[in-house]
């Protein structure tokens, strides 16, 4: 008899143990999320997500990369206004983060009478149908922020990856990305680029001066597809540029454009010009 209740006592532990160890496994499972799974922003703003309860490294993704980017560090970066949802893969594993972007409040200059204006030259772009060449200068006045830049260089195929690995910018990912994208040549700009004023509150960056979905055809006509930005170092801005008023810099910016095009007029609030390459 108390061979059996012994017995009974081992196994009902072996039972116990056994349960609170599968309680724990499935507790530490149900630890790994994501920091964050809704998240908003302003344009420009950024945020860094992470996944907790894992030593792994997840796979970021963005399902609208005009709304909101994300680094392969998890950094997410606010682009204009709207939504878009940010997967962490691991695995066959995926936790999501839905991100909403707004566009950032206007603020009301006052200006005191007696305060001199400051005459801003007239913007130097052409029409739709006849846009003005980037090469000869631009200067823009963008709803009262006035910014200045001039291309100056056009760098195609073998000689674009040449001058992107003396930047330091020619990486595993730069190699994917254009394996991946075997029709399209890569075209790297590089410019000169000034924020004359209105950029005391917030910064002007690189997606200001060219954004891939501004693109047009030669004429004009249609928004260009099948161009992608070569996302170096996952921004916009490819030089990371942040400029307040007066400050100045070079600028670089590469992109993935379909091999049978040559040129392409883009877009910016009304204003065109026209870049051949």
């Amino acid at each position: 008899m108390k061979k059996s209740c012994k017995l009974l006592t081992v196994f009902l532990l072996a039972v116990t143990l056994g349960v609170f160890g599968n309680l724990n496994t499935v507790k530490a499972k149900s630890k790994v999320k994501i920091s964050s799974s809704k998240i908003t922003l302003t344009v420009r703003q950024s945020k860094t997500l992470k996944v907790k309860g894992t030593k792994k490294k997840p796979k970021w993704s963005s399902s609208k990369k005009s709304v909101a980017t994300v680094s392969k560090k998890g950094k997410v970066v606010a682009k204009k206004a709207g939504s878009a949802t940010i997967t962490a893969k691991i695995g066959k594993k995926k936790y999501k983060c839905k991100v909403t972007v707004k566009n950032k409040k206007k603020t009301q200059n006052i200006t005191k009478p007696t305060t001199p204006t400051t005459t801003v030259p007239a913007n130097p772009l052409g029409s739709r149908t006849n846009p003005y060449n980037p090469r000869n200068g631009v200067t823009i006045n963008n709803y009262g922020s006035v910014y200045y830049f001039k291309l100056n260089e056009v760098h195609k195929g073998n000689d674009a990856i040449n001058l992107l690995k003396s930047f330091g910018k020619w990486g595993e990912f730069e190699q994917e990305e254009l394996s991946n994208n075997p029709s399209t040549n890569l075209v790297l700009f590089t410019f000169d680029v000034s924020a004359i004023s209105g950029y005391d509150k917030y910064f002007l960056d690189g997606s200001d001066i060219l954004n891939p979905y501004c693109f047009y055809n030669s004429s004009a006509t249609q928004n260009l597809g099948g161009v992608s930005a070569l996302y170096i170092d996952w921004e916009y801005d490819r030089s990371e540029i942040k400029l307040y008023n007066g400050g100045s810099s070079k600028m670089y910016a590469a992109f993935l454009i379909p091999n049978n095009v040559a040129s392409f007029t883009y877009s910016n609030n009304g204003y065109w010009t026209k870049y051949d390459f």
